[in-house]
């Protein structure tokens, strides 16, 4: 993230360059969390672990093309792309399947009629 940053003119110094960088980082799954809700609340998909592990995935891709995306900018030498692409890939399926566990803890089922409290 603090790479995205400073792409786009951003220059953050000693540590609130990584308080920017993991900043980013909670307001972009922040933003899939009530994506995800939204769905639920309003398409056919249903609630539940298939569709975390759906969204996972999707959510997993379309971070792998924004990386490449950005790599097409400006490479990073000392990271491996592959590498890179399969813990992101595998990271997100895990961001969305605790999505879902985390609804169920709190028992908040995203289906209902009740609005949510945002």
């Amino acid at each position: 993230m603090n790479f995205i940053l400073e792409g786009i003119g951003i220059q953050l110094k000693g540590k609130g360059h990584t308080i920017g960088g993991w900043i980013a980082h909670y307001i972009i799954g922040f933003a899939l969390v009530i994506t995800y809700e939204a769905i639920w609340r309003y398409t056919a998909v249903t609630f539940g672990f298939v569709s975390g592990i759906i969204f996972g995935i999707f959510s997993g891709l379309v971070g792998i093309m924004c990386w490449r995306a950005i790599y097409l900018t400006k490479i990073h030498e000392d990271v491996s792309r592959r590498s890179y692409y399969v813990q992101l890939f595998f990271g997100h399926i895990l961001f969305a399947l605790a999505v879902v566990i985390a609804f169920k803890i709190f028992k908040y089922d995203p289906i209902s009629k009740i609005e949510p409290y945002l």
